[in-house]
């Protein structure tokens, strides 16, 4: 599939984190962004990858994952078309922290880090926009860790 850039500004406008540009800055990175496509089961990005992009799900599906100690997956999330991934890394600049699989065929809109960053300084509400996600992400990562502290608890007490 091939976008124009009013196709891609108009998709990138969508999405809740970049819906304070202003129509320059979104026309801006909407030019810089480019489509990437994904068999099914191919992989997008592993962790431990260096971090360039950030993509947004034009169509298709992704699956976050990470490998667990004991060798099997854990699943964090299924994205869809419209939905962002891979913005931690983007940010921070380390390295990815999960595997994003293609779970059909599927393709995405990447924003090279440095645009994205450049975006970022010259907007102070998108900064706090993100910040909040963020934030929401960690939330529910402690959730996630309460429910299997409390299960594996419930375990060893029954172990006793």
């Amino acid at each position: 599939m091939t976008l124009t850039d009013v196709e891609k500004q108009r998709l990138l406008a969508e999405h809740f984190l970049l819906r304070h540009l202003s129509e320059k800055d979104l026309s801006a990175l909407a030019k810089r962004a480019e489509i990437k496509a994904f068999g099914a089961d191919e992989t997008i990005f592993r962790r431990g990858d260096a971090a360039a992009h950030m993509m947004v799900v034009v169509n298709g599906r992704v699956q976050i994952s990470s490998p667990s100690h004991e060798g099997d997956k854990i699943i964090f999330a299924t994205m869809n078309p419209g939905d962002v991934f891979g913005e931690i890394a983007l940010i921070d600049g380390h390295e990815r922290s999960t595997d994003a699989i293609a779970n059909e065929a599927t393709e995405v809109l990447a924003l090279q880090r440095d645009d994205f960053i450049k975006t970022l300084e010259n907007n102070p509400k998108l900064t706090i926009d993100l910040l909040r996600v963020l934030c929401m992400r960690i939330r529910q990562t402690n959730e996630l860790l309460e429910d299997f502290g409390s299960s594996t608890f419930g375990m060893e007490l029954k172990n006793c």
